[in-house]
């Protein structure tokens, strides 16, 4: 069953390769150029939204604000001596405004496109996961471009840079703006403790603006 899901993951990894194609790369920068960056034991992450509809269109096909969704840009740089940099999907976790006044009582929302798939889940702690092979029977070429430019768990080895995309769940349009965050926490293979980056995410006043 193990073996099954690992081709079926190769195979839907490929055809969505070979759809990203057709949509522009978004640019990835140094992680020190942009304005949100931090730096811990020699790791710097750097995220940057991308909340404007034109740049969603144009790199991904589509605009995410009827989905309830904002990309946001997440850049790793391991410029530690000696470690691997250990990235797990499970460990990243955002938090909207409104869980962060009051008690987060848990239990799992997910985000649905107007096909009704899921595209992102967050659970209990405000976990983000994506549930991407489940959306391999007729997945569109658009959706497919948008897994692969997906942050994926990865090992990034001293002196390289790892980079992509978190979908964070926002709400549907006219809330206004708010804030969130984004929590991404990391290690290094010869340590336990884990090197915790904490962000303020600013989510845009989607629906109000043609």
């Amino acid at each position: 069953m193990r073996k099954l899901v690992v081709v079926l993951g190769s195979i839907f990894l490929l055809s969505g390769m070979a759809a990203a194609q057709e949509f522009p790369e978004y640019p990835v920068f140094s992680a020190s150029e942009y304005s949100s960056c931090q730096t811990r034991n020699g790791i710097r992450v750097a995220i940057e939204p991308l909340g404007e509809k034109e740049k969603q269109k144009k790199h991904f096909g589509t605009s995410f604000e009827s989905q309830g969704l904002l990309p946001v840009l997440v850049v790793l740089e391991n410029d530690s001596i000696g470690s691997s940099l250990l990235l797990q999907r499970d460990l990243v976790t955002y938090r909207s405004e409104d869980d962060l006044t009051k008690e987060y009582a848990g239990g799992a929302t997910s985000v649905r496109s107007k096909s009704g798939e899921v595209i992102a889940v967050a659970g209990a702690g405000g976990v983000l996961m994506f549930v991407g092979l489940k959306m391999i029977a007729g997945a569109s070429k658009v959706k497919q471009n948008i897994l692969v430019k997906e942050l994926r768990s990865e090992t990034i080895a001293p002196g390289k840079v790892g980079s992509g995309f978190l979908y964070l769940p926002v709400g549907k349009p006219g809330l206004g703006k708010r804030k969130g965050k984004l929590t991404i926490s990391l290690s290094l293979d010869d340590r336990q403790e884990a090197i915790v980056f904490t962000f303020d995410v600013e989510v845009p006043e989607y629906g109000n603006k043609k």
